[in-house]
């Protein structure tokens, strides 16, 4: 009898090792999925599950907006108050977002100081709807950051891009969102464009620009003017500009303002 209870103790002790290893399994597989899907600074979706979401979604045939949000002039805020401080200014503007938005949209930290809002359903005949979130976005940031004793006022710039008007392929209209969202920041910041065309024209000039321009000195192809500057008083020569411009090989001068 004592050898009957005592397996039947050790039985009982092994299952319960069995589970309780069975437990930690399940508990760091579900910590890995969650660090798979998640930012770890602000706790919310990353690029990777609104990458996979964004795809499921258009899979379905549903009408989306994606918003590329970004926080002005980060880098020197991140300079100026170190990394710490501004990882909870990037929680602060994650949690803004997210309240915001309608039932159903996606807040996502997609990388560095961007954001990626999918908003849904969205009307394609229907301008007001889109018009009222990005006010809603905007408005949330009226109020400063307030960590500790300091006061942040931030401003933002979102690129828009929908599937309505600009396909429905998940890597199209992200790429297209953050050309948007490129273009708003080259107009200064707290912008909110919506992708055209045109933008992406713009951005494909901007990028073979620099790229030729690396080769332009090694080519000889910059080339100083000089303009005279005249006293109007007495019509006399008084001194020059030296001009810098650019006498590419196949575009033919460029001005200083495009360069």
């Amino acid at each position: 009898v004592e050898r009957a209870v005592g397996h039947s103790r050790l039985l009982v002790s092994k299952r319960r090792h069995e589970q309780e290893l069975e437990d930690l399994v399940e508990q760091r597989a579900q910590k890995l999925r969650y660090l798979a899907y998640h930012d770890t600074v602000t706790g919310l979706p990353n690029r990777t599950f609104f990458e996979e979401h964004l795809a499921k979604q258009l899979s379905g045939r549903s009408n989306v907006a994606v918003l590329f949000v970004s926080v002005d002039r980060f880098e020197g805020l991140r300079a100026a108050l170190g990394h710490s401080f501004s990882d909870r200014i990037l929680k602060e503007v994650g949690e803004r977002l997210r309240d915001v938005l309608p039932q159903g949209s996606v807040t996502a930290k997609y990388e560095s100081d961007e954001y990626a809002l999918l908003v849904q359903p969205v009307s394609d005949k229907d301008s007001g709807e889109m018009a009222a979130v990005i006010e809603r976005v905007f408005e949330s940031f009226n109020e400063p950051i307030v960590l500790d004793d300091y006061e942040i006022q931030i401003s933002i710039s979102i690129g828009i891009s929908r599937s309505a008007a600009d396909g429905t392929d998940a890597p199209v209209l992200i790429k297209n969102a953050g050309a948007a969202l490129s273009h708003a920041k080259k107009q200064g910041g707290n912008n909110h464009p919506f992708y055209t065309s045109g933008i992406q024209k713009s951005a494909l000039k901007t990028l073979t620009l620099e790229n030729e321009l690396r080769h332009a000195l090694e080519r000889c192809e910059l080339e100083l003017h000089y303009q005279p500057k005249i006293d109007v008083n007495t019509s006399r020569i008084v001194g020059m500009e030296a001009l810098a411009r650019w006498n590419h090989r196949e575009l033919g001068l460029i001005s200083p303002a495009e360069f």
